[in-house]
């Protein structure tokens, strides 16, 4: 049996002074749950609010860049696909 998986999406968020900075999620692809985690497919697996999108095909290498997505997927066995 395999474990659960994601893929990299992003969100635009606010930065300092007013600037707005992307930030690569790991979007569940299937619901995850583990202990008090609950993800819906689709969701980023560290629960950040907002909308997060997939990535333009081709725009660049998808990296996760959620420190707190990268932390939850190593935990909880989740593999990132397409992921540099």
């Amino acid at each position: 049996m395999t474990g659960p998986t994601a893929h990299v999406g992003y969100s635009t968020v606010a930065g300092p002074f007013g600037q707005a900075r992307e930030v690569s999620h790991a979007l569940a692809d299937q619901p995850v749950t583990s202990g008090v985690l609950t993800r819906r497919a689709g969701e980023p697996l560290c629960g950040a609010a907002g909308a997060a999108q997939d990535c333009p095909p081709g725009l660049f290498a998808p990296a996760v860049s959620c420190p707190a997505c990268l932390a939850i997927a190593a935990r909880e066995g989740v593999t990132v696909a397409g992921a540099a």
